[in-house]
């Protein structure tokens, strides 16, 4: 994996590499994962939130820029609509 990422992110990573060595990736609609991520969210401290908050955008940054070829100004835009929705939900 990529040593400069820290939560969030990794699973994008690790499909753009076994992606770009000829793996295929499927899709199947009758298996369903359910992630807890947001109900676990809300017993962190606001203070330990604030972590969890950034290191998910440094993933994200990285991601886009080093994987995704994103330039600085498509970056911000991400960034924007993502801290929108975070907002919104609360």
């Amino acid at each position: 994996m990529d040593e400069t990422t820290f939560l969030y992110g990794e699973e994008d990573i690790l499909a753009e590499r076994l992606l770009k060595k000829g793996y295929s990736a499927y899709y199947d609609p009758q298996v369903c994962v359910k992630h807890n991520e947001s109900s676990s969210m809300k017993e962190v401290p606001k203070e330990k939130q604030k972590r969890i908050i950034e290191a998910r955008r440094k993933s994200r940054e990285l991601y886009l820029k080093d994987y995704r070829h994103f330039s600085t100004g498509q970056i911000a835009m991400v960034n924007m609509v993502a801290d929108t929705i975070a907002r919104i939900r609360g």
